[in-house]
């Protein structure tokens, strides 16, 4: 493996990292947030099963929309960046 690959390979985990934590940070907030909406939910009788199976989609959902959007918006890049890594990484 060459070093340009590897830089590029620990680049991305880096940023998966970072878009886990977002994630993860996002969505404990909103439930926290919402604390009072979740009891009254329990009130009326809903199991905790379902939810937590609302939220769950909710994050099923969000992650199908944001997947979708960056395989679109990727689309133009590869072309982009052949042309940065041939000006960077060329003898």
């Amino acid at each position: 493996m060459r070093y340009g690959e590897e830089f590029t390979g620990s680049i991305a985990l880096i940023f998966l990292l970072v878009a886990f934590l977002v994630v993860y940070s996002a969505f404990s907030r909103l439930v926290a947030s919402q604390r009072r909406e979740i009891g009254v939910l329990r009130g009326l009788g809903y199991s905790r099963l379902a939810v937590v199976g609302s939220y769950v989609a909710a994050g099923i959902l969000l992650g199908l929309i944001g997947s979708l959007l960056g395989a679109i918006l990727s689309l133009p890049s590869p072309p982009i960046c052949v042309i940065c890594s041939h000006t960077v990484f060329s003898p």
